[in-house]
């Protein structure tokens, strides 16, 4: 790997850094992928359009580099006056526990994110980590997953299996992503918001490692 990237050759265009990252992207080397990305971007007058921006912000957070992810994610709104990557920007919020930043977000684009489970999640945790839980409720109680609506309790009936084995898969260390994903959103409709956040926590950090 090192010796491909030592063959590239250095000048003196801007897109370099660019084609290195790609070389360490393919290589599955995202850390050191998002280095260059994060010199590209922070490089003066830096060409950008929609394919490189998703690019760097794909790599930042399979790097886990959230702040380098809202970095772009800001500076493609400044430029282009519209922003494709909301749910992007939501994900780098929760994972930097910017939960003002994420609400704030979240309602701005209210039209774009009310449908999208995955958001409304980390709406309804965000608003009980600040401690706004009539909301938080009221969020997590409507999550929509598909046309036809199941209500929070069908959702709680249908997690009921796990939720009466929570207290044996919270003893368990070897817990499959599956598992775990599971156990959180048993926390969920068992309105153990807390325990819901930190367990889809640790599943964003194994997704992401």
């Amino acid at each position: 790997e090192a010796k491909s990237i030592a063959r590239v050759t250095k000048g003196t265009s801007v897109f370099l850094p660019l084609v290195i990252a790609y070389q360490f992207y393919n290589a599955k080397n995202f850390t050191s992928a998002n280095e260059k990305v994060a010199e590209y971007f922070k490089s003066p007058n830096t060409p950008l359009c929609l394919c490189i921006a998703n690019f760097g912000i794909k790599t930042a957070l399979l790097a886990q580099d959230y702040h380098d992810a809202l970095f772009i994610i800001t500076m493609f709104k400044k430029r282009k006056k519209e922003n494709p990557f909301l749910e992007e920007e939501i994900e780098s919020l929760f994972a930097l526990n910017s939960y003002k930043e994420l609400i704030e977000a979240f309602r701005e684009n209210l039209s774009k994110l009310k449908d999208n489970f995955d958001v409304l999640v980390k709406v309804g945790l965000s608003l009980y980590s600040l401690q706004k839980f009539k909301e938080a409720e009221a969020i997590l109680r409507n999550i929509p997953l598909k046309k036809e609506l199941p209500s929070f309790e069908d959702k709680k009936r249908e997690y009921s299996g796990v939720i009466n084995e929570i207290s044996v898969l919270e003893k368990r260390g070897d817990l499959n992503e599956k598992e775990i994903s599971d156990l959180g959103y048993a926390y969920l409709f068992n309105e153990n918001y807390q325990k819901a956040e930190s367990t889809f926590m640790k599943l964003l950090s194994i997704a992401g490692a």
